[in-house]
């Protein structure tokens, strides 16, 4: 739904973390989301993981899991939140340190 509206965020000509960082700095010093950041968690991930904490037709070996790109954490945050993960480490990781920053005040 958001690249409906704003496009594709990586089509937004920040292909350097110092970009990346003033695009995130610009939108979090107004108090705002970036337009790029979706409102929650998206309807195929919250499915996903209904799947897995109720022992449906997805199971997962052992360990954590690690979202690439995770901007201010709302998808890392819900996997975290999730039965399947409640005992796993969930790492979320970004290019840019003012988006890690964001996550860090909403989630740790």
């Amino acid at each position: 739904m958001v690249r409906k509206f704003y496009g594709d965020p990586t089509r937004m000509k920040a292909t350097k973390a110092d970009d990346w960082d003033r695009k995130y700095h610009k939108a979090l010093l107004k108090e705002q989301e970036p337009i790029w950041v979706a409102s929650g968690v998206s309807v195929e991930l919250q499915k996903f993981l209904a799947q897995l904490d109720k022992g449906g037709k997805y199971t997962l070996p052992a360990g954590g899991a690690l979202e690439l790109a995770c901007g201010v954490g709302i998808d890392s945050a819900a996997i975290a939140q999730s039965a399947t993960f409640s005992q796993r480490k969930v790492h979320g990781v970004d290019i840019s340190e003012n988006a890690i920053t964001a996550a860090r005040a909403r989630y740790v």
